[in-house]
């Protein structure tokens, strides 16, 4: 199993479908805020925005189309969407492709509840490998 960033999660062999498929888990992380010792916590106000981000290594099926990767908040497919989906053309089938994303949350962020990375292609395919994290840029 590969090794997951910082705050971050990973797995692989994840099959595509022409359905929106949860590809990644990017559980609540600890490192979310104020780490320093002594630090001040920041006064109350507004949420800096989040910056989920990582890459997949993906194959599509048997013909050319797009991989279109998309953000939501929660585990599932079922949250809300973060940012605008990402749409990728995919020229030859069966050849891999390394698609790095990132997505911000700016619009009252939730770390609390984690982050899903979701993976769509018509003509189905497999996500080989993907790994992302969340940061707060502190």
């Amino acid at each position: 199993m590969p090794e997951s960033p910082p705050g971050g999660a990973s797995a692989t062999s994840v099959a595509i479908a022409a359905t929106e498929t949860l590809a990644l888990f990017i559980p609540p992380s600890g490192n979310l805020g104020p780490t320093v010792i002594g630090q001040v916590p920041p006064s109350p106000g507004p949420v800096p925005a989040l910056l989920i981000r990582g890459v997949a290594n993906v194959s599509i099926g048997g013909t050319a189309g797009a991989v279109v990767i998309k953000c939501r908040r929660g585990n599932g497919t079922g949250g809300t969407q973060v940012g605008a989906a990402l749409n990728v053309y995919c020229a030859t089938a069966s050849e891999p492709y390394q698609i790095a994303f990132a997505f911000s949350d700016d619009s009252n962020p939730s770390p609390q509840g984690g982050y899903s990375i979701t993976l769509t292609n018509p003509s189905a395919g497999t996500c080989n490998l993907i790994v992302g994290s969340i940061d707060d840029g502190s």
